[in-house]
């Protein structure tokens, strides 16, 4: 545990205290909604009023924040007061079907079509610069997703390379590219309409890569002939890890066990995406 993220959390904190007053959604008419989602699970429930009051303190406010739970694992809707406490600051709390890390975008994205919805995940604490700067880079980029943090995909002889040997939280590509896999950690921006209709076929997602999101909306983005763009971001200049909510066994055995080339043969190959689809 390094000493700096211990004295960034504790940072947070202490704003969370003193600048409790700052807590709000937007309240001014926009052209486009703009909406930040995630989602949780019982081990990391109790952190995450953390990352919720990091959104709540952004410098350009959301319209909209809403946490999905899966209703099986909430079958009481029982969640803790520091959660429920946010509810008073429009924190929205929606109980749907459990698909796993695609609640985090699925029923925002698919609910909401015409607005933009900024995706984060539930164990960071987010710089208060996080909403203006992805807007900001959206204005410049209208037809793209956007993100603070992306892979940079490798290929090989006409095939996509391990997995594991991508370049992680490249630095590399300054444009928008087919190649950038925006990673849920820094949160990624969707324009309205940037996804397919197949993107929310929850039996194929079910049956092809139910725990790996990034990799079924990279196949999405490319059938869909959409490149990502990542903002020119220092390294945690937009994240901090919460303390005690680390991620948990999904992220390790995904890439640790090769489960994501497993996930990206079948999502592809269903598809028939082949390595073409990065050259268009």
């Amino acid at each position: 545990m390094g000493v700096n993220k211990v004295w960034r959390n504790f940072k947070y904190r202490l704003k969370f205290i003193f600048f409790k007053s700052s807590f709000s959604l937007n309240n001014e008419k926009r052209n486009e909604n703009v909406i930040v989602s995630l989602t949780s699970f019982p081990a990391r429930i109790d952190k995450v009023h953390l990352c919720l009051k990091s959104l709540l303190l952004q410098k350009v406010k959301p319209d909209k924040i809403i946490l999905y739970l899966g209703a099986e694992q909430f079958p009481d809707q029982k969640i803790p007061v520091s959660i429920e406490n946010c509810r008073k600051y429009g924190v929205e709390i929606v109980y749907c079907e459990d698909i796993r890390p695609h609640k985090k975008y699925f029923y925002s994205i698919s609910s909401n079509p015409n607005s933009i919805v900024i995706t984060v995940d539930d164990d960071i604490l987010y710089s208060p610069s996080l909403v203006e700067d992805l807007l900001t880079a959206y204005n410049e980029h209208k037809t793209n997703v956007i993100c603070t943090r992306a892979h940079l995909i490798r290929i090989e002889n006409k095939e996509i390379s391990k997995y594991n040997d991508w370049e992680f939280e490249t630095k590399q590509r300054r444009e928008a590219s087919h190649y950038l896999l925006a990673t849920g950690v820094g949160g990624v921006l969707y324009p309205p309409h940037v996804l397919p209709s197949i993107a929310f076929d929850k039996k194929l997602i079910k049956t092809l890569c139910l725990d790996a999101d990034d990799i079924w909306l990279k196949a999405m983005e490319l059938l869909n002939n959409i490149k990502v763009f990542a903002i020119d971001s220092r390294k945690n200049q937009y994240t901090t890890g919460i303390l005690g909510a680390e991620k948990k066994a999904l992220n390790k055995i995904n890439v640790g066990e090769s489960r994501n080339d497993a996930y990206i043969s079948q999502v592809f190959s269903y598809f028939n995406i082949t390595t073409d689809y990065f050259e268009k």
